[in-house]
């Protein structure tokens, strides 16, 4: 055991004298003798083959091989790389991959009866497929579904490393546009983006943009739009590069004038923005305000923040929601869902008539029509109050045993003055 501070430590080799390894900090080596610690090379991890006079060291994706065993590691002159092609058997590597992939599942899954499944046997049931892999694409079809067996979620294969065609960016404006018999282009429709965030950037839609729907693009970066078939033709290689765009308010290129805009490279985030946003704004109409609409795409840290952010937007819209109630017995039930309760009894005591005269003014300024109230508190004393106050009282109970469906009448009773089917 080595006298070090708790950390991670790997790469371990000796040559009899010192303990050399790789740390956060670098290669560092342990003196037996002296019982201190040298840095060999800092920031630099290492690698080496046991017995060899040669280790390779590696820093900032460059590579280096020095001398070694040496007090300090000679990394003056990186290895070139620029030519090197590596010769890759790729029967061999995906049979590899294929083996490695249920080995990690067999030995880092949950449950050591693997759902109950027969892992070896699930193994060969597979493995009879590599033959026909063609692709990295059909090796991840044939892991997927060996370890779609064992029928548990979020259990995900990697696409790995496959080759990719060049892909030229194209320009985007975040907007849907129709060709004119003129031959330029209208713009029909500008997507709003979220000014909370960068992949929402909308390039027709930022501050300063003068530009509308209706509007013709006549030109870009100087050329006629009507000069092209397809408009994007002129918007390859655009994306994310300031680029000249002349617009006209009516299909002709006179009087234009220029506006200078940062294509997007993708608008699917817009897309999926606007439709969600579309949602909300329906749910809020047919429930006249009373209900949010809240959408979680995922749950990694934009999803959540996500929630967070259309969490807390739902409740500033719920707020300034005011309920009638004669004994202040949902102060909780206000609280957490940014309502405001108004109760006519204060500290046990009714409620005098200046507090009732100032309560019809509040009454009529939210359109509260109802007036809850608990079966403690008699019908005789409740009555004259909501005839005063021209609401329906409705009687509720918040120490129902079935609480939940208690709340919930409560609740629909508040957003929609409906006194729900209950029996207290």
């Amino acid at each position: 055991k080595l006298p070090l501070p708790a950390g991670s430590y790997r790469n371990f080799y000796s040559d009899g004298k010192k303990v050399y390894y790789s740390s956060m900090g670098g290669t560092k080596a342990f003196d037996l003798k002296t019982q201190k610690e040298e840095t060999v090379a800092d920031g630099a991890s290492f690698t080496l083959t046991p017995g060899s006079k040669k280790a390779l060291f590696m820093k900032r994706g460059q590579m280096y091989v020095c001398d070694f065993p040496a007090a300090k590691a000679n990394m003056r002159e990186a290895i070139s790389t620029k030519d090197m092609v590596a010769h890759v058997d790729y029967e061999q590597e995906w049979a590899q991959i294929y083996d490695e992939v249920w080995r990690a599942f067999r030995d880092g899954f949950y449950l050591e009866n693997m759902h109950g499944q027969d892992w070896k046997a699930i193994k060969k049931k597979y493995e009879v497929l590599l033959p026909y892999v063609k692709t990295r694409l059909d090796l991840n079809y044939v892991i997927g579904e060996m370890i779609a067996e064992v029928g548990c979620g979020h259990a995900y294969v990697n696409p790995g490393e496959m080759p990719q065609p060049e892909r030229i960016p194209m320009g985007l404006l975040g907007a849907e546009l129709k060709k004119d018999k003129s031959g330029y282009y209208r713009i029909e429709k500008i997507l709003p983006g979220g000014v909370y965030s960068k992949t929402l950037r909308s390039p027709l839609a930022e501050p300063g943009v003068d530009v509308k729907e209706g509007d013709y693009i006549v030109a870009i970066d100087g050329i006629s739009t009507s000069s092209v078939k397809n408009i994007y033709e002129l918007l390859v290689g655009k994306a994310n590069v300031l680029t000249e765009l002349s617009v006209s308010s009516s299909a002709s290129a006179e009087g234009a004038r220029k506006i200078v805009v940062s294509p997007i490279d993708n608008e699917y985030p817009l897309y999926h923005y606007n439709w969600v946003q579309e949602n909300i704004r329906k749910v809020e109409k047919a429930t006249n305000g009373k209900v949010g609409y809240i959408y979680i795409p995922d749950m990694g840290p934009d999803g959540l923040n996500e929630f967070a952010r259309s969490d807390q937007e739902c409740r500033s819209k719920l707020t300034g929601n005011t309920f009638l109630i004669y004994h202040p017995a949902l102060g909780y039930l206000a609280k957490d869902y940014s309502l405001k309760q108004i109760a006519l009894e204060n500290d046990g005591k009714s409620p005098t008539p200046s507090t009732v005269i100032n309560i019809v003014d509040i009454v009529k300024d939210n359109g509260i029509q109802t007036l809850l109230y608990q079966k403690e508190y008699p019908l005789d004393v409740i009555k004259p109050l909501a005839e005063i106050l021209d609401v329906k009282p409705i009687i509720i109970n918040p120490l129902h045993t079935d609480i939940v469906g208690e709340i919930e009448r409560i609740v629909n009773i508040i957003s929609t003055g409906d006194e729900g089917g209950r029996n207290n």
